[in-house]
């Protein structure tokens, strides 16, 4: 009869810590559903002194749980006189930039429809050039 009493004394106490240690079904679930967003870095400022007038924007994009499904390159402040070479890749050149500074940002989105900004300044300056005997 004892042995039967700590027979089943056992399996109540197995059948606790088993209950108690067994993650939750629907807290799992959620947490396997939860999307980060992706990380956008359009890169370093630049600085250009005309006559040159084009640059390389060179951007990165990151997804931890997914990957990235589009790169977009818009044109936020700054004079209009320019080109954009094909602004859905992730590196572009902008060409026939005038003096001025010029703001463009990168939006990166994920495979699951979630999105990060970044933005990048160009600033277009005058060539400064000074004679020898300018010193």
């Amino acid at each position: 009869m004892k042995k039967i009493i700590k027979l089943a004394a056992y399996f109540l106490v197995a059948g606790l810590v088993s209950t108690a240690c067994r993650k939750d079904d629907q807290s799992y679930q959620v947490q396997n559903y939860l999307n980060r967003a992706p990380v956008a870095d359009a890169g370093e400022d630049q600085v250009i002194e005309f006559p040159a007038n084009s640059a390389f924007l060179e951007g990165k994009g990151a997804d931890a749980d997914g990957y990235i499904l589009s790169y977009t390159w818009t044109l936020l402040s700054g004079p209009a006189a320019l080109t954009i070479a094909d602004s859905n890749n992730i590196s572009i050149q902008v060409k026939d930039m005038v003096f001025g500074v010029y703001e463009f940002e990168l939006k990166v989105t994920d495979n699951k429809m979630l999105f990060a900004r970044d933005t990048v300044l160009i600033n277009v300056i005058e060539y400064m050039y000074k004679s020898p005997w300018d010193y």
